[in-house]
């Protein structure tokens, strides 16, 4: 646990950091679990926190749903996550299959899940559990006894109970759920009471994380392979740095103190990127840096490496408030920066899966990210890493690392659609931009080893909701080859996308795309549309899906990909 060394020294902060030094370990970041509602409201559910929940309140409930009322010997030693739901607010209808994807995902791992719903509205929510369409527990709240003394103020609410039976987190942000759960789960009953108290005192602790699992077996390269590989040119131009292009890093890396939390690098390309809080031009270059990490999550690591130049204290103040997709150090000795004699930043030093620097300079410069690319896609290494493949030899498992590039090229794909296309012809390459950075409106879904069909749709579009429920039914019949990804966003506000598939639930999942990136990258003019992508990722077909022959494009693809033969 993180707690047993700093309790006198730790200053009475909202959100700290605990130092390594005070545990022995790497840095790891308060949780940040944002409470919702005003100041006042938020006040109110501090004040119930870190306290015994008063068990006395589930006898209050009646007409469980599942047959199976919980009592204080079901839920001793148990993390129980509350949901206080209407069936009324379409925002509950998506925190109820929140709750459900919760309980399939670490109910093993001691996590109890209960909805509990008002008396108004019950006949309907019954209806719901009985149609399908609510996988968990539910409970009837009569006299809204149980919301009152949680001074529930809104639906949907979320609040958490530790394993000692404390109330933790009361009507807290659902996108503090992750974090929240996760931190309790760790936690013993023991280490529960420990981090209450500090809680109590206003310091909100990070329990330790569990040991990531073993990383699979890298395939075997040899130094031959990075020899013949195709890096990038060097950067001939001026240097605000020693030059060690082509030469491995002067130091190891090691002895910095992580600001975030620590990813594996095995395997993957590194970007060290030198800055400070003072510097405009590095501040100008964290966009570009972050768009790289998002895009080529699992291939690269871009390290952004703080030093002595900047305040310790308010460099960690930075970092924190404005936290990235990369990851950040601070490097107190300066041992990296002096090795390489860094004189000017913005400097990043762009690093193959061997450890030797392929390219060094200023990440501001017009290439700079077409340079990563070229250095990720040259790496022996890197794109397994990402697939988290083994060696195919060892392993009766298909994925799609394992299936070479020849079996795709003589499958027996579909022509492709020489019609009217309302946005770019792309059949036959990948999407232009990567998924990942869309919000998930429905429960999260595993898309690696799938045929994947993206639709793009929007709530004002009749044709669109034609398509709706033979989508449904299509995810349904090739449940396990098939995900179909909705993608919202065009001049369709989230609230109102949200409201839509609440009153209109489906099988397949929702994302939403703000920003329109995929949109803008396909040059989408005409909805709906959809791509349906192999498991290679690339784009077999597009079009228009109500087109007669839709239906038999789909199956032939799915029939002919090497994943499924």
């Amino acid at each position: 646990m993180y707690t047993s060394t700093p309790k006198r020294s730790i200053a009475l902060l909202s959100l700290i950091t605990i130092t390594g030094g005070a545990i022995g370990m790497g840095t790891m970041m308060a949780p940040s679990v944002q409470r919702e509602g005003n100041a006042k409201h938020v006040a109110e559910m501090q004040a119930l926190e870190t306290k015994p929940f008063d068990l006395t309140l589930i006898d209050t409930l009646s007409d469980w749903t599942h047959d199976k009322q919980l009592d204080a010997s079901a839920i001793e030693g148990k993390v129980v996550l509350l949901g206080l739901v209407d069936s009324a607010s379409p925002q509950s209808m998506l925190t109820l299959s929140t709750l459900a994807r919760y309980e399939r995902q670490d109910g093993e791992d001691g996590l109890v899940v209960l909805a509990v719903h008002p008396e108004l509205g019950w006949e309907t929510i019954s209806e719901k559990v009985n149609e399908g369409r609510v996988r968990v527990q539910v409970a009837k709240d009569n006299g809204n006894a149980f919301a009152e003394a949680l001074k529930s103020d809104d639906t949907p609410d979320l609040y958490l109970i530790d394993r000692a039976g404390q109330l933790r987190y009361a009507d807290f942000e659902s996108r503090s759920l992750k974090r929240a759960v996760g931190q309790l789960l760790r936690e013993t009953p023991e280490e529960a009471i420990e981090n209450a108290a500090l809680q109590a005192q206003g310091i909100e602790v990070a329990a330790e994380e569990k040991a990531p699992a073993a990383a699979p077996e890298l395939p075997t390269v040899t130094s031959a392979d990075y020899e013949a590989a195709n890096w990038p040119e060097h950067n001939t131009g001026k240097l605000s740095a020693k030059n060690m292009q082509g030469k491995p890093l002067p130091v190891a890396l090691g002895n910095e103190e992580w600001l975030s939390d620590k990813k594996p690098t095995e395997g993957k390309v590194l970007v060290l990127d030198f800055w400070a809080t003072w510097c405009g031009p590095c501040r100008a270059a964290s966009p570009k840096l972050e768009e790289i990490q998002r895009e080529y999550e699992g291939k690269v690591e871009v390290l952004a490496i703080g030093g002595s130049s900047d305040d310790e204290g308010a460099h960690k103040k930075y970092v924190i408030a404005n936290k990235k997709a990369y990851s950040n150090l601070y490097d107190r000795r300066d041992h990296i920066n002096n090795a390489l004699q860094v004189r000017g930043i913005p400097h990043t030093v762009v690093m193959s899966s061997d450890g030797v620097i392929r390219w060094q300079g200023n990440p501001l410069n017009r290439d700079f990210k077409k340079i990563v690319e070229q250095v990720i896609n040259a790496d022996p290494l890197a794109s397994a890493q990402a697939l988290g493949a083994a060696d195919p030899s060892t392993s009766g498992a298909k994925t799609p690392g394992s299936i070479p590039a020849e079996a795709y090229a003589k499958a027996n794909w579909p022509e492709q659609n020489k019609g009217k296309l309302y946005a770019t012809n792309n059949q036959g390459k990948k999407l232009p931009v990567p998924l990942g950075r869309e919000e998930w409106i429905s429960d999260e879904r595993e898309t690696e080893g799938k045929v994947v069909m993206l639709d793009f749709w929007a709530t004002w579009c009749p044709p669109c909701r034609e398509f709706s429920p033979i989508a449904d039914r299509l995810q349904k019949k090739y449940e396990g080859k098939l995900q179909i990804l909705a993608i919202s966003g065009q001049r369709d506000p989230e609230s109102d996308v949200r409201s839509y598939i609440a009153k209109h639930p489906v099988s397949y999942a929702h994302l939403y795309d703000d920003n329109q990136r995929v949109y803008k990258s396909l040059k989408v003019s005409g909805i709906p549309h959809v791509v349906i992508m192999s498991t290679d990722g690339v784009i077999r077909w597009q079009g228009f899906p109500l087109d007669p022959s839709f239906e038999q494009t789909l199956d032939q693809i799915i029939a002919s990909d090497p994943m499924f033969n």
